[in-house]
């Protein structure tokens, strides 16, 4: 499991911000060794355009959400590996069967 959350200094439209933020999290799985991983998004568009036009998941809009609104107040980027952000930890543990 890994997270993380990057502050952007230039000021991009939501759907480019997304679409970067997608990329940094690909790139931070693959160097992690993090396989399989799951994207999740809060920019319904972007969402649905990489997932060629599966439903879209309500709750990982809101765990996306949480973290895009972390990024907004950091002054470094953060990683997360084998453990949640607190800031969306109630909903990923929501999120989990059992």
């Amino acid at each position: 499991m890994g997270s993380s959350v990057q502050k952007v200094p230039v000021s991009f439209s939501p759907q480019t911000i997304e679409a970067l933020a997608i990329l940094c999290g690909i790139k931070f799985a693959l160097s992690t060794d993090l396989m399989p991983f799951v994207i999740e998004s809060d920019v319904l568009n972007v969402a649905n355009f990489i997932r060629y036009g599966r439903p879209f998941d309500a709750d990982a809009n809101l765990i996306a959400h949480g973290l895009a609104k972390m990024a907004l107040s950091i002054d470094e980027d953060k990683f997360w590996l084998e453990c949640i952000p607190p800031c969306v930890e109630m909903l990923v543990m929501g999120d989990i069967p059992g």
